[in-house]
């Protein structure tokens, strides 16, 4: 007897509705029209042992024949000795013509009108045995059961059922080949992100560096600045210590605060806008009040107004002073 061929030259495509959780996406899940049953929908290619080749899962709604499309594109790029397939009458002529377009021979299969139920097949797929073993012609059986066992006796076939162990996943070798494709998709997708990832990254680095220059500059001249006021205080000082005049003492922060706060309001602030716009509590209005008259009293503030005070004016000037 000869051994089959590593690769098969004969599938079968089929589809099946399945129900989703009620959590799924709704762009993943559809309304199949002929079974009116909401889910997913899911193509599976397999082999005459059942052992599957490929797999494809949409929403629901998604025709059969697009389903049969995408599975006999994956079954021509994974498998390319397959020469023959069969489908239900659910995949239209359209599956028979892409496959025909990838040299794969797409029979329709029709159900026998007089069946009501389950009846199992009594051919291969295209009416012939796998071309994966053409010396072993298909049997013809009256049913599933051995009723008197008379199957049993020197058939290889059912005594290598009765004692072998079921095909193990990790040892059967088609298995084994199509496990090894699949790690090879996911390796060369997880590359390809790598890849992607290497070409963001030095974009990304870029600007990062142009953005640490930007800032160092920032830093250098906000350094400078503060190095000149320092040096113009020391020489403020430095004058008035000449001329007998005592330095002025320093203001707390919170007064400085107020000061640039009337520096660009010079038409004049109350208490409460103050503490409006500093962000300082209303129960805390009083308090500013306070330190504003301490300002009026040192003759930096003045209040115009009851409650309404603004930066003092400047004195005027000798030749100000003559021309009145």
């Amino acid at each position: 007897m000869r051994k089959r061929h590593e690769d098969p030259s004969a599938v079968v495509l089929d589809s099946q509705t399945v129900r989703a959780s009620v959590n799924a996406p709704k762009d993943t899940t559809g309304l199949d029209p002929g079974k009116k049953s909401p889910g997913r929908k899911r193509g599976i290619t397999t082999d005459v042992l059942g052992l599957i080749i490929t797999v494809v899962v949409v929403a629901a709604s998604v025709h059969d024949n697009v389903i049969g499309i995408a599975l006999l594109d994956k079954v021509a790029a994974t498998a390319p000795t397959v020469t023959k397939s069969g489908v239900d009458a659910g995949f239209k002529e359209a599956v028979v013509e892409h496959g025909a377009r990838l040299g794969i021979d797409v029979e329709i299969v029709q159900r026998d009108p007089g069946a009501r139920e389950f009846t199992p097949g009594t051919r291969a797929v295209g009416g012939g045995a796998d071309v994966r073993h053409p010396p072993c012609a298909p049997q013809t059986r009256t049913g599933l059961r051995d009723p008197a066992g008379r199957l049993g006796g020197d058939d290889p076939l059912v005594h290598g059922r009765r004692h072998a162990p079921p095909p193990q996943p990790h040892r059967h070798p088609d298995l084994a080949r199509c496990i090894p494709g699949e790690r090879e998709r996911a390796v060369r997708e997880l590359l390809d992100k790598i890849e992607a990832r290497q070409r963001l990254v030095p974009e990304t680095a870029e600007k990062l560096r142009e953005r640490i220059a930007e800032r160092t500059g920032q830093l250098t001249a906000a350094e400078r600045t503060l190095e000149r006021l320092e040096t113009t205080r020391e020489t403020v000082l430095e004058l008035a210590a000449e001329d007998g005049t005592p330095p002025p003492e320093p203001l707390p922060p919170g007064y400085r605060e107020i000061l640039a706060l009337f520096e660009r309001n010079r038409d004049g602030l109350r208490a409460r806008e103050v503490c409006h716009t500093l962000g300082i509590e209303s129960r805390h209005t009083e308090g500013t009040r306070a330190k504003l008259e301490r300002l009026v009293n040192r003759g930096i503030l003045a209040e115009v107004e009851p409650a309404l005070f603004t930066l003092t004016p400047p004195a005027p000037t000798t030749s100000e002073t003559g021309s009145i």
